[in-house]
């Protein structure tokens, strides 16, 4: 079985070759490398060719590397499936690092159960220690609590704790989002929508390096949750007039709070770039449960929209 391995490249030259070494140290044998430089303004490149040359020449009938303009990390990743033949895929970012058993558990995993997505627990590494971050077992589970969830932040995003069946992306006209932040979401939630199975693996394969001053979790937290919040509007948008419509009568009512307690909370312009929101806000059942927006919040979100709310 043949794995692909996708790794978007931007401003990582203190850290690609610990990346790549891991990645290259695999003790599995069939898997291809590709490495996306996303127009990386360093030596990120640089580095590793230079490692693949003096310390892994003969895995260059294996390796890609695509040089491409800047345009973000999702489309860094779309780049890197397209190019990709694996029956299953991996996304690794390129400050973080696999265990070097990594693939082959994962694949006797796919072997054991057939499912299209094994997902798995994850190392998150600090300047002096690490934590062990364990997922919960959604594999007997109706896929829309998981997709919920997901939503809800009551699990984890990562799609690079998720090794997925590559015909779930190619086939099936997958959204990519337009912002960095919390893009998982956005892919994450589809992958799973349009699985026939999941399979959890309670093994922790990935370290995930929570020092990286420069990475999209350390940006300016208004910026962020408002880039999430479109990118999350955006699937609901794709999902509105979507054949099977299943996806977005689990979770558009979520969308809607967050949409109307983010612009409580920042000012933001999301209620007069999609006018349709406040109708629909207004108009959406409440929430008691499995929405992590308040219920004081969803009443006070209806009041301030029908009341108080003035479009400039």
């Amino acid at each position: 079985m043949l794995i692909s391995i996708l790794v978007p490249i931007y401003g990582v030259e203190k850290y690609i070759k610990q990346c790549a070494v891991s990645l290259f140290e695999q003790d599995y044998p069939n898997i291809e490398f590709i490495f996306v430089n996303d127009g990386s303004p360093d030596k990120s490149i640089t580095i590793l060719e230079e490692l693949i040359e003096n310390s892994y020449p003969d895995l260059k009938n294996r390796i890609i590397i695509i040089n491409k303009k800047n345009e973000g990390l999702p489309m860094a990743r779309n780049t890197a499936i397209q190019h990709a033949k694996g029956e299953y895929v991996l996304n690794v970012d390129s400050d973080d690092w696999l265990e070097k058993n990594a693939i082959s558990s994962l694949v006797k995993e796919i072997e054991r159960t057939g499912a299209d997505i094994v997902y798995f627990d994850t190392f998150k590494e600090f300047k002096n220690y690490k934590r062990k971050t364990s997922e919960k077992d959604y594999h007997n589970k109706d896929k829309f609590i998981f997709i919920r969830d997901i939503i809800n932040y009551n699990t984890h995003a990562y799609i690079c704790s998720k090794m997925f069946r590559r015909t779930l992306y190619a086939e099936n006209n997958i959204l990519v989002p337009k912002y960095a932040t919390h893009e998982d979401i956005v892919f994450s939630t589809q992958l799973v929508y349009y699985a026939n199975s999941v399979s959890y693996l309670h093994k922790a394969l990935y370290h995930y390096r929570r020092t990286n001053e420069s990475s999209i979790t350390r940006s300016n937290k208004q910026k962020r949750r408002y880039e999430s919040l479109k990118n999350q509007l955006d699937l609901y948008e794709y999902y509105k007039n979507h054949k099977n419509a299943d996806l977005i009568k689990e979770i558009k009512y979520i969308i809607f709070y967050i949409a109307a307690k983010y612009f409580q909370m920042y000012d933001t312009n999301i209620l007069k770039e999609r006018s349709y929101l406040k109708a629909e806000i207004i108009d959406s059942p409440l929430i008691p449960w499995n929405c992590r927006v308040g219920i004081i919040r969803q009443i006070w979100a209806k009041i301030y929209l029908k009341y108080f709310y003035k479009k400039n």
